[in-house]
């Protein structure tokens, strides 16, 4: 029975909080979680806050029901009083661009009336998430195997190739779709094509290259959407309850982890912030950039001991140049360093020396000291 159910949902997290670990995080426009109700989280936030834990979540819609989605999320933390981490806060598709003031002044709001509150955002205008969000919820009742089933039916065709279109209408054109990754060798040249070139090229209409794209790939394909707006972008990260983070993978440019076509917010998220945002538009103060990238997110998630720069901290240091500090990734080669980070020390070990990895490997596993609220 769903009772039992959320019994075990709540004996699994109470273990891992027991564990160290920081708290709870969803990811409500991905199965399975899209089928969660607000009334399951709110069960397991309760258990969360008793821990003193986090509970960070991709909200239910970034486009036309993010006010609904914002909405529950704060509902959640005003009903638990759990810690709330809004993950990477954005506003999806110009039909949206508008709510920007509805949503930053209601995160202020709440906070006002006494919830711990806090957002974070990458500073690009492109998301990047999976291809199949694309297609309705009911498609993804099960497992993989079940969805791509529901894919092939030709019963369905035509209610999907409706759906798609609806999609279309906010996305504006599916050049602004870039495939990033797939899984087979076969479909590799894919990637970093828009899906409007990708279908000129393969000789079909779009719906039917992300059909046949998806049931290719098991439901594996990763793309960037560039939908989102840079005024509104600098709007949300100079709010002063937003932190800055990649919402990135950790990559390199040589082996298996330079395969993927990948959004460059995994190699250029801080130094981008650092000289385009803070040296060359000015639009905020070097210190209040790396308060937002250090302490705000130590002190957030309790992280003793880090995300400053003082004595009886770790040594978690990166030494870069103010004036050469710059992101190098770009869109259509994304594996690039950036440049102007001269050293980088962790746990009071050099890792990085003059641009070069020395090899040593410091780094621990950390922690939440758990302890419970009401004990």
């Amino acid at each position: 029975s769903e009772y039992h159910e959320i019994e075990e949902m709540i004996s699994v997290l109470q273990k891992y909080l027991e564990e160290g670990a920081f708290g709870i995080s969803t990811g409500f426009i991905y199965t399975p979680g899209s089928f969660a109700q607000a009334e399951e989280i709110v069960e397991l936030c309760h258990v969360t806050a008793e821990y003193g834990g986090i509970y960070a979540t991709h909200m239910r819609d970034e486009g036309d029901y993010l006010i609904e989605s914002v909405e529950e999320t704060i509902r959640v933390a005003q009903e638990t009083s759990v810690s709330l981490q809004i993950s990477h806060l954005k506003l999806a598709y110009p039909r949206n661009w508008s709510k920007i003031h509805q949503v930053l002044s209601r995160i202020s709001q709440v906070k006002a009336e006494g919830v711990d509150i806090l957002a974070d955002r990458y500073p690009y205008t492109a998301t990047s998430t999976f291809l199949s969000v694309f297609f309705p919820r009911w498609v993804k009742d099960g497992s993989i195997t079940e969805n791509l089933k529901r894919i092939k039916g030709s019963s369905q065709e035509q209610k999907l190739r409706e759906y798609i279109m609806t999609q279309e209408e906010k996305i504006g054109s599916w050049d602004n779709i870039m495939i990033a990754s797939v899984l087979t060798e076969r479909n590799q040249h894919l990637a970093g094509k828009t899906i409007l070139q990708a279908a000129g090229e393969d000789g079909k209409v779009p719906y039917t290259l992300i059909r046949d794209l998806i049931i290719e790939e098991n439901d594996q394909v990763g793309m960037i959407n560039f939908s989102l707006n840079e005024e509104n972008f600098k709007r949300i990260i100079m709010h002063p309850l937003v932190v800055i983070g990649s919402d990135g993978w950790s990559l390199a440019p040589y082996g298996n982890l330079s395969k993927d076509h990948t959004h460059p917010r995994s190699y250029g998220t801080f130094p981008r912030m650092l000289g385009r945002y803070v040296r060359d538009e000015k639009i905020m103060s070097l210190g209040r950039a790396i308060e937002k990238m250090t302490s705000m997110t130590a002190e957030k998630f309790s992280l003793h001991g880090r995300g400053r720069l003082q004595k009886g901290y770790y040594a978690d240091i990166v030494i870069f140049d103010q004036d050469r500090i710059m992101d190098t990734s770009t869109w259509h080669d994304p594996h690039r360093y950036p440049s102007g980070i001269n050293y980088v020390i962790v746990n009071g070990e050099i890792v990085i020396e003059n641009g070069e990895h020395t090899g040593r490997l410091p780094g621990q596993v950390l922690r939440h000291e758990p302890w419970r609220v009401n004990l």
